[in-house]
């Protein structure tokens, strides 16, 4: 246990990336058709989670420019949702369209809660506090 307070961020980034791994496995599995399921979706998501670990605690900068990046990666596949009666080669369904952006946005809202929940971890064991 001792290790743990010697390096409480290197702890706090394994937690985050484990929890990240667990959410990623239950977000791929009840979410997302067989389909379009895929590692690298898996992997992203849990370097997403240590990324907003890092920004609440103290890298602000890099989870807003995350978000940023997130939002202008997806603009374009956002505008052609409300055209889901087209076939495309990346749409097939309208169900399976929106099962694949529900499970962008609960992963997104998932890895906030798992980065606070990892910085305020790092905090403790560095003994010092979250709200600063």
């Amino acid at each position: 246990m001792d290790c743990l307070r010697q390096f409480p961020w290197l702890t706090a980034a394994l937690i985050a990336a484990l929890l990240g791994l667990v959410s990623g496995l239950v977000i791929q599995h009840t979410l997302l058709p067989e389909s379009r399921r895929s590692n690298e979706g898996y992997f992203l998501g849990m370097f997403e989670a240590i990324i907003f670990m890092a920004a609440f605690a103290g890298a602000g900068v890099m989870g807003a420019a995350w978000l940023g990046f997130k939002v202008a990666c997806k603009w374009k596949s956002w505008s052609l949702l409300p055209k889901s009666d087209e076939k495309t080669n990346q749409m097939t369904t309208f169900d399976e369209t929106t099962k694949q952006y529900r499970s962008f946005l609960v992963g997104t809202a998932g890895n906030l809660v798992i980065g606070l929940a990892a910085a305020a971890i790092g905090f403790a064991l560095g003994g010092e506090s979250l709200a600063q």
